[in-house]
């Protein structure tokens, strides 16, 4: 896996990306991560990614882009005292129509914790990181899919 983190780099140049770029063979990840202080994420912050994503599927393949926003939402609270779920319906239905995939940053940390004790392998752990719409992760190890 090769990342490119545009973060540091990109607010000095004024250059508005992407936080992340990750590619893994023909497949390449583009990923914002969104801080959200409020329980539920705006439209604008699920969307953000939007722009990047349609410039990186003119570069590259487009069927091996996609699209991932990564959000610590309600993160005034410590991680404990956080609400479990982030989403509305509606929100869920556009990012699957923009072929974007939303996860919360707990979830995503589920994610690695389960990759790294070999309970996902890492093809398991893309496949979910494609899917468009809410992805969660169950603690049980069972993949889910809000819709």
């Amino acid at each position: 896996v090769f990342l490119k983190i545009h973060n540091s780099i990109t607010k000095l140049a004024k250059v508005k990306r992407e936080d992340i770029q990750a590619y893994h063979e023909n497949d390449v990840f583009i990923i914002e991560v969104k801080g959200v202080k409020a329980q539920f994420p705006t439209h604008h912050d699920l969307f953000q990614i939007l722009p990047y994503f349609g410039s990186n599927k003119k570069r590259h393949s487009p069927n091996n882009v996609y699209a991932l926003s990564i959000i610590s939402h309600d993160n005034r609270n410590y991680i404990n005292n956080r609400s479990i779920t982030f989403w509305d319906n509606q929100n869920n239905i556009d990012l699957i129509n923009s072929d974007i995939g939303a996860i919360s940053a707990i979830d995503l940390i589920i994610l690695f914790k389960n990759l790294k004790t070999g309970t996902l392998t890492f093809e398991e752990f893309k496949n979910i990181l494609k899917i468009s719409g809410i992805l969660t992760y169950d603690s049980k190890g069972g993949k889910t899919l809000k819709k």
